[in-house]
């Protein structure tokens, strides 16, 4: 992950001098974005947070600038001082190495409980089926209900052929634009993914946040297994969530080895039936061969889960899973009312309780 660094400077020469070497030599560790202005770095503030903000003297004179609990804040000066203005100082005349090492010190003075809340917040979760029509759809709708009814901040992402999402989610009266734009975002160069997806993300009244389905199903079809990664990424450095949920469908693609790799926990549909049954061992014997497949060795199992859904039999355990989960659907047939009702079930306490 990149450490997302906001400069707010006019010093031209600064700039010119060691701004762009320390963009260009350290393009993998640093996102950085330079304001010259007050205003604009004001304006942008108000959209995303980063983790450290450096402010020049004759800035940081003209205008207060909101802390966040994430964000380490100091000033730019012109020489070597250990504060300014009671806030922690950096000289900006120095090399780029010496520079990064103080942003990376600054960095790293997050306390254990920030980081701590900061790895949490990007905890993905996905779901599939190991069958057509077992309700992995309405078991990843429940639990992103569930994890946001518990006040915590969930992103529901479906990555279906043929999404669902309206199903579970109502659409706002307003239309502010679909999933097809994130796509857009994601592969169209230089374009502000993080501005572009904020802009069309939408909020359920649980809280759970989500996009309109895509226009067209052939955009989900080229999603390849490096856009997938790249895609979650992304959603991940936006760091807005503490869980992205995940509804994938069951094959076995690119696009389910990058959800499959990113994801911590790993939720298996089924029911409890012996053709489901059937198809559910034959998924586990082809598992290791996709676990190592093209020598990109992952560990699937460790993270897996199995839910029996629709289960009238409460007792069926698989030995390949570390837990089973029983799950009886309520006989509903609005996709809506049952995942809001399963979200209040005893069944997605526990789950919530193994996902966090």
């Amino acid at each position: 992950m990149k450490i997302r660094v906001f400069i707010a400077d006019s010093d031209q020469r600064f700039y010119n001098e060691v701004i762009n070497r320390l963009r260009m030599t350290y393009l993998n560790e640093f996102e950085i974005r330079y304001f010259t202005q007050a205003e604009l770095l004001t304006e942008e503030l108000k959209i995303h947070q980063p983790d450290v903000l450096l402010v020049s003297e004759e800035i940081l004179g003209t205008t207060s600038f909101k802390t966040y609990t994430r964000t380490k804040f100091a000033v730019l000066t012109s020489q070597q001082l250990e504060t300014c203005g009671g806030f922690p100082a950096i000289c900006k005349y120095q090399t780029p190495e010496v520079l990064c090492k103080e942003i990376v010190n600054l960095f790293s003075e997050l306390g254990n409980e920030e980081k701590e809340e900061n790895s949490k917040r990007a905890k993905i979760i996905s779901f599939y089926g190991l069958s057509g029509g077992v309700g992995s759809s309405t078991m990843a709708a429940s639990l992103a209900k569930k994890l946001a009814k518990d006040g915590h901040s969930v992103l529901y992402l479906n990555l279906e052929s043929l999404s669902s999402t309206e199903a579970f989610f109502p659409q706002s009266e307003t239309e502010v634009g679909s999933f097809d734009e994130v796509l857009l975002a994601l592969k169209v160069r230089g374009m502000d993914f993080e501005s572009k997806a904020s802009g069309v993300m939408q909020q359920d009244p649980s809280g759970v946040r989500f996009f309109l389905s895509e226009s067209s199903f052939i955009d989900m079809l080229d999603l390849n297994q490096k856009d997938t990664d790249s895609l979650l990424k992304e959603f991940v450095d936006m760091r807005e969530f503490e869980y992205i949920v995940i509804d994938g469908d069951f094959y076995f693609d690119g696009k389910m080895r990058a959800v499959c790799r990113r994801s911590n926990h790993i939720f298996f549909v089924t029911k409890n039936e012996d053709m489901y049954i059937y198809k559910m061992n034959r998924f586990l014997e082809s598992l290791p061969s996709f676990e190592e497949r093209e020598n990109d060795r992952m560990d699937i199992q460790s993270k897996a889960f199995l839910i029996y859904n629709f289960a009238d039999d409460l007792t069926a355990e698989n030995p390949n899973f570390p837990e089973t989960i029983h799950i009886k659907t309520c006989d509903n047939k609005n996709p809506k009312t049952v995942s809001d009702v399963l979200a209040d079930s005893g069944e997605f306490s526990r789950l919530a309780e193994l996902v966090d």
